[in-house]
């Protein structure tokens, strides 16, 4: 009898936990550098905005309002990919501090408006040109022709948590890690 031939369609068997604990390699997983450029970024903004007061989440509030108007936290959140909750208690401490206005919504009295107030918009003022700047130093050692498609990519795996069904496997992946 001729010996089985291996099923070529079947994936390779996973390792298991002592495996990957051996050769799972921290410095080149997506998690860690992700971490490690939002701590740098961070960093940098604060050096180029001279301040630490607004954080680079306050500025995108901030630049949202600014750009959109009056919004729901609903709505703010949803446009910044932030839960509510992590959103509501940010906007409170951004209103004690007269950056923005809250307000019940009067069409649902459960709900709360936002928009930005004058401070704010002087802030924004402020912090903007060092924003920018943040933006070019982070793309500075993608070359200027690959960009585009490395912000692509960013972009794409930034929601693919949100969105599991729109990249193959994902949905997939992610169900059996139990998220």
């Amino acid at each position: 009898m001729p010996p089985e031939k291996p099923d070529e369609s079947s994936e390779p068997p996973k390792p298991g936990p002592d495996a990957l604990i051996d050769t799972l390699k921290l410095t080149d997983g997506a998690g860690f550098l992700v971490r490690v450029v939002s701590s740098r970024a961070t960093a940098v903004y604060e050096r180029l905005t001279g301040q630490a007061e607004v954080t680079p989440q306050q500025f995108g509030v901030l630049l949202t309002l600014h750009q959109r108007g009056a919004l729901t936290l609903t709505e703010l959140a949803e446009a910044l990919y932030l839960d509510r909750s992590t959103l509501g208690e940010m906007t409170r401490r951004m209103s004690a501090r007269g950056l923005i206005h809250r307000r019940s919504n009067g069409a649902d009295r459960r709900s709360t408006k936002v928009s930005i107030a004058a401070d704010g918009e002087a802030a924004l003022g402020r912090l903007i040109d060092g924003a920018a700047a943040l933006q070019e130093i982070l793309l500075a050692p993608v070359p200027p022709e690959e960009r585009r498609q490395f912000l692509h990519h960013l972009k794409r795996v930034a929601m693919a948590i949100d969105a599991p069904s729109e990249i193959p496997g994902l949905s997939s992946a992610i169900g059996s890690r139990g998220i």
